[in-house]
């Protein structure tokens, strides 16, 4: 009998996420990475380099030296997503990346906030930001946000809702009246003179002009990944298989979007990745039922105070379990299906 081994790795204040296939000796046939990274920045004083290293650790504690990824899907690109990908890519063979719309509006957002994180525009981050949106990697790039990936019997879709028109329209307005009317290009941004307009007006500034930019809406284009059997096995009676994974997505006021796309597999659900890591400003009631298994990736100790009391309150309120994942081993969750 074969099986997939689903693992929310404890990488503390960031994503690393492993489903991996196994025939009936044993021999690994698949696997699929959902987000690759960690950082915490409420860690004041520490080096971004000791997380970047917990993730490195994480991914040559999980994967032999050039293990083939069949596909890696990453959520969004802050940091504590994507600081890991490029250790993952030269330690592993990635054959496909599935990433959400290259915006150029979301490029600068992304770029913008891990600036502000991690205090340099030249963080690793940002480099890896960079090398995606030039395509510098020597991997297939799906950046469609909306994917449907088979493999055998298990079924992947992936949702990445797009900024609107009008919305990027007024963003890029407010960047060039702030930054520069340079970065925009015909075709796509030019990050060095990103880079000269951060490093001119300072990390400070940055952040207030980020915050009034932004706000609360920087989550608002992050992947979701739909994971489960078939529809046809499922209604054979092996239940209890399917995940989403939702990285930051901004459930609060987004989930009618997520209702829409994923229709009946969101009632298939049995674990779920509280987005956010447990952000009040995510909280969605919707998202959380009677015993469906909630997982959430956050820090020890954390300065924003994730997972908040709220959304552990809203998930026991609605009978779901909350699963906190840390940087403590102990916390590692490894679920193992057996298909027919």
């Amino acid at each position: 009998m074969s099986k997939m081994v689903r693992t929310f790795h404890p990488v503390g204040h960031g994503a690393f996420y492993t489903e991996r296939f196994y025939d009936d000796n044993g021999e690994n046939t698949a696997n699929v990475i959902f987000d690759c990274g960690c950082f915490e920045a409420c860690k004041a004083g520490i080096s971004s380099k000791v997380f970047e290293q917990r993730i490195k650790t994480t991914i040559h504690k999980e994967f032999c030296k050039d293990t083939k990824i069949d596909a890696l899907f990453i959520s969004h690109f802050h940091t504590d997503h994507i600081n890991g990908i490029d250790e993952l890519l030269n330690y592993c063979q990635v054959a496909n990346l599935y990433i959400p719309c290259l915006q150029d509006v979301v490029l600068v957002e992304s770029f913008l906030y891990n600036s502000i994180i991690e205090g340099s525009e030249d963080c690793k981050s940002n480099q890896v930001l960079r090398k995606i949106a030039e395509r510098e990697y020597n991997t297939e790039i799906d950046d469609s946000g909306r994917s449907i990936i088979p493999i055998g019997a298990w079924l992947y879709r992936s949702y990445g809702p797009s900024i609107s028109h009008s919305r990027a329209t007024l963003i890029k307005r407010q960047i060039r009246q702030q930054l520069s009317a340079q970065i925009f290009m015909q075709n796509g941004v030019d990050f060095s003179e990103l880079s000269k307009a951060i490093a001119r007006i300072g990390i400070d500034k940055c952040k207030t002009m980020y915050q009034q930019i932004f706000g609360n809406n920087h989550n608002s284009y992050s992947m979701t990944l739909y994971s489960g059997l078939n529809c046809l096995r499922d209604c054979l009676g092996m239940c209890h298989t399917a995940c989403l994974y939702t990285g930051d997505y901004k459930a609060k006021g987004k989930f009618a979007e997520l209702e829409r796309f994923y229709t009946t597999s969101l009632k298939r659900v049995y674990i779920l990745q509280v987005p956010h890591h447990g952000s009040e400003h995510n909280i969605n009631n919707k998202l959380y039922s009677p015993e469906r298994l909630c997982v959430v990736s956050a820090g020890v100790t954390d300065k924003y105070g994730h997972p908040d009391q709220q959304t552990l309150v809203a998930i026991q309120n609605q009978r779901g379990i909350p699963i906190i994942v840390t940087e403590d081993p102990k916390t590692k969750q490894v679920f193992t299906y057996n298909i027919l």
